[in-house]
C-alpha cells in the first residue's frame, strides 16, 4: 500500500508538472491523449510495482504522457529506465523524466558530431545497461519489460541477460523487428511494428509530414525543378516516391536493391502502390544507380542502412542535398559532411552538397511533437496495451481491447495513403 501511494504521489506532481505546462505545439489547445486515457481505465488494476521498464524510445510528448500512466499504475520511478536518441530528444520531455525520478539516460540529448550514432549509441547504451544491471536484483523482477525502438536495447540486454527467464520485449519499427530476428533473441519479443494500424496508417502520416517538410525545404533552399531519387520501397519511401513523383509529379526515380522480393509481394497491404511506381516508369534498376548518381539534386534516403559511402560523395550533383526520412544517420556518410562539428540539427555542406538535419530524420527537429499527436497517439497505446497484457494476472481479451481503442481513434482521411490501389 505505501508503495502505491508514493507512486501515486509522484504521479500527481509529474500530472501537475507537465500539465502547466503544455508541450503541445501543433494544436493551440491541450491535446488530452483519450486512447491513452481508455487504455489506463481498461488495465488500471493492474500492478507494476515489481516491474523493471528498460525503454529506448523518442523522448517526445506522446512517450512522456505514456509513462506517466504507467507511473500511475505503480511502476516505480527508479525502476522506470530511459534512454533517448540525441536526434528524437525534446529537451523539456527530458528534463521532465528526470524530475518525475525516473532513470534517465544523461547521453540522451548527447550529440557527437565526429562520431557515426549507432556507433557511439551503441557503446553508451552497453554502458548503461551494463550499470543498471549490474546494481539490480534482476531475477526479483516478476517481469523486466523491454520497450523498444529500433533494436537496441533488445541485443544490449539478450548479451548482458542471457540467462533470464522474466524478460518480454516489446519493438515499434521494422528496422528493429528485423535486427531483432536476424539476432534471434532468447526471450520472446512481441512486435508492433508489422501491425496493420503501423503500415496502413502511420507510414502515410509520418510521409505526409516528411513530405511536407520537404516542399517547405525544397522552396527554402530555393531548389528548382528537383530530380529526385528516393533510396527504399519500404512502407516511408513508398509514400515518399508516390506523393513526389506521382502527386507533384517531380521529375525522378525510386530505387531498392530488394526489388523481385518486393514485387512478390505486391499484393500485401504493405505493398500498395508500388505497381503505381513500377508500371509508370519511376523505378531506377540498383545497378544503374552509381552511373545516374551526378543527375539528381534531391536525394532521400528511406531504406533504414546505409546506401552510399564517403567515396561516393564527388559522384554527386555538385549541389545535391541529402535527407533522411529513416532513424539514425546511417543513410548517407554523415560524418564526411560532419568533420568540422556542429549540432544535431543543422546542416552540413560538402563542397557545395548539403546534408540536411546532420543525417537524422528530416522529421525530428528537437521539439516536442514529430507530428500530430493525434496521428501517433493509437502506436503508443498499441505498446501500452502490450506491455500491461504481459505483467497482468488476468488478461483482457487482446482483441477486445484493441478494437475499443479503435474505435475512440479518428484517423485523419486527408493525410492518408496517396495511392489509388488502397
Amino acid at each position: 500500500m505505501g508503495s502505491a501511494l508514493a507512486s501515486l504521489l509522484i504521479y500527481s506532481i509529474f500530472c501537475g508538472i507537465v500539465c502547466s505546462e503544455p508541450l503541445d505545439l501543433f494544436n493551440p489547445h491541450m491535446y488530452t491523449y483519450p486512447l491513452l486515457q481508455r487504455v489506463f481505465e481498461l488495465y488500471e488494476e493492474v500492478e507494476l510495482g515489481n516491474v523493471l521498464l528498460l525503454s529506448c524510445q523518442h523522448l517526445l510528448e506522446p512517450q512522456l504522457q505514456m509513462y506517466r500512466h504507467l507511473l500511475s499504475l505503480g511502476l516505480k520511478p527508479e525502476n522506470c529506465v530511459i534512454v533517448g536518441k540525441n536526434y528524437s530528444t525534446n529537451t523539456e520531455v527530458m528534463q521532465e523524466l528526470v524530475a518525475a525520478g525516473c532513470v534517465v539516460a544523461p547521453f540522451s540529448d548527447t550529440f557527437e558530431a565526429l562520431q557515426s550514432f549507432d556507433d557511439w549509441f551503441n557503446q553508451k547504451l552497453m554502458s548503461f545497461v551494463r550499470e543498471e544491471i549490474l546494481k539490480r536484483p534482476m531475477k526479483s523482477y516478476s517481469k523486466i519489460i523491454i520497450l523498444d525502438d529500433g533494436g537496441f536495447m533488445h541485443l544490449v540486454v539478450n548479451e548482458l541477460c542471457p540467462n533470464f527467464t522474466n524478460i518480454v520485449g516489446i519493438e515499434q519499427t521494422s528496422s528493429g523487428h528485423h535486427r531483432i530476428t536476424k539476432a534471434g533473441v532468447h526471450f520472446p519479443v512481441i512486435s508492433v511494428a508489422r501491425s496493420y494500424h503501423k503500415l496502413h496508417y502511420e507510414s502515410p502520416y509520418i510521409a505526409r509530414n516528411g513530405e511536407q517538410r520537404l516542399l517547405d525545404r525544397i522552396q527554402r533552399q530555393g531548389l528548382k525543378n528537383p530530380r529526385v531519387l528516393v533510396f527504399g520501397l519500404g512502407a516511408i519511401g513508398r509514400q515518399i516516391a508516390g506523393r513526389l513523383l506521382l502527386v507533384e509529379q517531380f521529375e525522378g526515380y525510386v530505387t531498392d536493391p530488394n526489388i523481385e522480393r518486393i514485387r512478390s509481394g505486391v499484393g500485401d497491404v504493405a505493398n500498395r502502390g508500388v505497381f503505381d511506381l513500377l508500371e509508370k516508369d519511376h523505378y531506377l534498376p540498383h545497378g544503374e544507380l552509381l552511373q545516374r548518381i551526378g543527375d539528381f539534386n534531391l536525394l532521400i534516403g528511406c531504406t533504414g542502412s546505409s546506401v552510399l559511402h564517403s567515396s561516393d560523395i564527388d559522384a554527386l550533383h555538385p549541389e545535391a542535398m541529402l535527407i533522411s526520412m529513416s532513424s539514425s544517420d546511417r543513410e548517407f556518410p554523415s560524418q564526411a559532411f560532419r568533420c568540422q562539428g556542429g549540432t544535431v540539427h543543422q546542416d552540413y555542406i560538402n563542397v557545395g552538397r548539403t546534408l540536411i538535419n546532420a543525417g537524422f530524420p528530416i522529421t525530428f527537429d528537437g521539439k516536442g511533437h514529430a507530428m500530430p499527436p493525434e496521428q501517433i497517439e493509437l502506436t503508443i497505446s498499441l505498446l501500452m496495451i502490450r506491455l500491461l497484457q504481459e505483467v497482468s494476472d488476468a488478461r483482457l481479451h487482446l482483441p477486445s481491447v484493441v478494437s475499443q481503442i479503435h474505435a475512440l481513434w479518428q484517423p485523419d482521411t486527408d493525410s492518408h495513403m496517396w495511392s489509388i490501389n488502397t
